[in-house]
């Protein structure tokens, strides 16, 4: 290996451009901040995934905004559970400069009746390459104030193989604090599209039946965690989903996404100290699969993240459960566990 490049992506370069690319190489990737060194632009290589720092700082999008235009792109993934506030408006408000928006509803299967669900492989390539956005992209994903939905959008670039994919800490506050450029006015769409291919990874998603058996095997090896409110896994307060129970899968563990983000301001992550700290008191075993969920899948994605900052394989080790209680306080034959009082019999 050559500062971080497999051996296979050389072998075609001759001495002289070998040192030239070299070179290059070492100053693209300090310029970027990577933790592997970004290598060939080129979709179909290898060497084009590469992974970087999962939560990116406002001053370093900023930098990237400015430097490394060409091969960085924003998605604001603004979405709101309170559906008194639109996305997309607020998108078109105010949005990072050439930003795309990627729409949670949107870009998901369509024939489930269930929200916000994963979409094929070819949905995923369609919408992202629309955006203007290639495999070899660094994108940088941020949300609005309130908005807790960019970890999702992380989520989903991460199960689909795009290993270049960042949070922006802190939202388009934090980028507009430290004195980042916004546009607004209607959104134009890329001039031209991008060629981006999406590879499935199938560990990091589970459906209702690996959790009902995860939960009738007694969680042997793996764990399950709540990213809910306290309340609702208790089954002590309503969920926002009408007709819907709350309550919790037999021997899930409760870890409210609050617990990870800043008091106040769910676009910023706590401290790597404080993050640890929440997932061991939840009771989460290193070792285990942790299998995540939520009320429909993008506050586990809060999770999700806050186990990749800490180190977690979250390819392999970390999977979360796309349908989430919405699926599973619908579903009959769904144990539900609750501590809420039974009504009174006459």
């Amino acid at each position: 290996r050559i500062l971080g490049i497999p051996a296979l992506c050389m072998q075609s370069l001759s001495v002289i451009r070998m040192k030239t690319m070299t070179s290059l190489i070492f100053r693209y990737s300090t310029s970027l901040g990577l933790s592997n060194d970004l290598v060939v632009n080129d979709s179909n290589d290898q060497c084009s995934q590469h992974k970087v720092s999962s939560l990116i700082s406002a001053a370093e999008a900023i930098k990237h905004f400015n430097e490394n235009n060409n091969v960085v792109k924003f998605v604001d993934s603004s979405w709101h559970l309170n559906k008194t506030r639109k996305g997309k408006e607020e998108f078109l408000h105010s949005r990072i400069p050439g930003a795309s928006f990627f729409d949670i509803d949107d870009v998901s299967d369509k024939r489930s009746s269930l929200p916000h669900m994963l979409p094929s492989e070819k949905l995923f390539e369609e919408q992202i390459s629309s955006m203007g956005i290639s495999s070899h992209h660094h994108v940088i994903v941020y949300a609005t104030a309130g908005s807790f939905s960019a970890p999702r959008v992380w989520w989903t670039f991460k199960v689909f193989g795009h290993n270049r994919v960042s949070v922006l800490d802190g939202g388009l506050p934090a980028w507009i604090a430290a004195d980042g450029p916004t546009e607004s006015g209607p959104y134009v769409s890329a001039e031209s599209k991008g060629t981006f291919t999406a590879n499935l990874n199938s560990n990091m998603v589970v459906d209702r039946n690996y959790v009902l058996n995860l939960v009738n095997s007694g969680m042997k090896g793996q764990q399950l965690l709540d990213a809910r409110s306290k309340g609702r896994f208790l089954g002590l307060e309503p969920e926002p989903r009408p007709g819907l129970p709350s309550g919790h899968m037999p021997g899930s563990l409760s870890l409210p996404f609050s617990a990870v983000v800043a008091n106040g301001d769910v676009t910023r992550f706590k401290s790597k100290e404080e993050i640890s700290a929440a997932f061991q008191e939840a009771g989460l075993v290193a070792g285990d699969k942790a299998v995540l969920s939520c009320g429909s899948g993008v506050s586990a994605a809060v999770l999700c993240l806050a186990l990749d900052v800490l180190g977690r394989d979250i390819s392999e080790s970390v999977a979360i459960y796309d349908g989430s209680w919405t699926e599973w306080a619908s579903t009959d034959g769904s144990p539900i566990v609750s501590e809420a009082p039974k009504p009174a019999t006459a």
